[in-house]
């Protein structure tokens, strides 16, 4: 993929989008949202199910109580849960910058170049 330079990237303000404009968008990032959460949910309970599978029964073979083996897979899920999460948030963010959005893309700029940005749309600041 070939590197945007500064002079290739044209900023363009949300109140420049045309209705259709804005429903690609919208869309683009809506179905794959979508997707992303059935992927993660699906992955987590890949990684969960195998977790829990392996935990209980070398507890269970160890002699724990069921309860125990209950509270141990309940903290070990929630956190290969959360790690599936956040695995999959990186490659949903890769993926959204990845993308083309109709006629647009998202493009990361330094914030060293925000000012050349701002300027543009003739504010006095990055946040204005």
């Amino acid at each position: 993929m070939r590197e945007l330079t500064n002079d290739m990237i044209s900023p363009v303000a949300t109140s420049d989008l045309t209705g259709r404009e804005w429903t690609s968008l919208v869309w683009g990032f809506f179905w794959r949202g979508v997707v992303f959460t059935i992927a993660c949910a699906a992955g987590g309970a890949v990684v969960g199910g195998i977790a829990g599978a392996i935990i209980g029964i070398v507890m269970g073979v160890a002699g724990f109580p069921l309860e125990q083996i209950g509270s141990v897979t309940r903290v070990v899920g929630f956190f290969l849960g959360l790690g599936v999460g956040l695995g999959g948030l990186r490659l949903y963010i890769i993926w959204l910058l990845r993308s083309r959005f109709g006629a647009y893309r998202l493009v990361l700029t330094r914030w060293s170049d925000v000012e050349r940005v701002t300027s543009h749309f003739g504010a006095s600041s990055p946040t204005a």
